[in-house]
């Protein structure tokens, strides 16, 4: 089901609304509500709205009724459709382009802090991966495929789609086209939709691989004259 502006739609929100709250009027009801600021996150979005009954959500935003204590898991678009207030630090009553930017922080505060636990988790001869995602919150594609990795051995779990693949140099862009169809199956929860229009499905899939496997090499040399720079430097 979509959000749309069918009045099946708005009863079954205002349904929702009124059997949890203390008002008996949807006005006066909605004012009891507000956001909470927790967010969960999926790795498939296979949830659905508890407030319209959208299905097909990858995150929950929580709201809560100040008055019964009642809790709804809902999508961020029914948020923002059906008015649910949202505060800022301040509580301050924010306007709709504020709570847009609140609810896309939140989502990302809440990616990012799964992103540091499990490559926290990571064992010692593995630290280098944590360090090089951390220090900027996004990497190529193949090094992401190589932390992806890493992790699955370690035996931690983790949600793909809370990490970031970066793609503005050249060599990211290669690394991105030259994946073979598993690898970019690998990579794609990571990836936005826009970063996956980089990558075409290789008419040669040995070819691919052989490219794929040169840049794999080229950055192993990279990580190896890098190291040997950090022992030059503490020596």
């Amino acid at each position: 089901m979509s959000h749309d502006d069918s009045e099946f739609d708005f009863d079954v929100v205002r349904t929702n609304i009124l059997n949890r709250s203390f008002a008996t009027t949807y006005g006066e009801a909605l004012k009891e509500w507000s956001y909470t600021g927790i967010v969960t996150e999926y790795e498939e979005p296979n949830e659905v709205c508890q407030l319209c009954g959208n299905t097909g959500l990858g995150s929950h935003f929580r709201i809560e009724n100040i008055v019964t204590g009642r809790c709804l898991e809902i999508g961020s678009k029914c948020i923002q459709k059906y008015d649910v207030p949202v505060y800022g630090p301040d509580g301050q009553h924010l306007d709709s382009q504020d709570v847009q930017k609140r609810l896309l922080s939140d989502v990302d505060e809440v990616r990012r802090a799964h992103v540091r636990e499990a490559l926290a988790k990571l064992p010692e001869r593995s630290a280098f991966f944590r360090d090089v995602y951390e220090l900027k919150e996004a990497v190529p594609p193949l090094r992401l495929l190589q932390i992806f990795d890493a992790l699955d051995k370690a035996k931690i779990p983790h949600r793909k789609s809370c990490f970031k693949v970066e793609l503005r140099t050249k060599v990211a862009r290669a690394e991105l086209e030259s994946l073979t169809e598993r690898g970019f199956r690998s990579l794609s929860p990571a990836l936005t939709s826009e970063q996956r229009r980089h990558w075409t499905r290789p008419q040669n899939p040995d070819a691919a691989k052989r490219e794929s496997m040169k840049l794999w090499q080229a950055m192993q040399r990279r990580d190896k004259r890098k190291a040997e720079e950090r022992l030059r430097q503490r020596s």
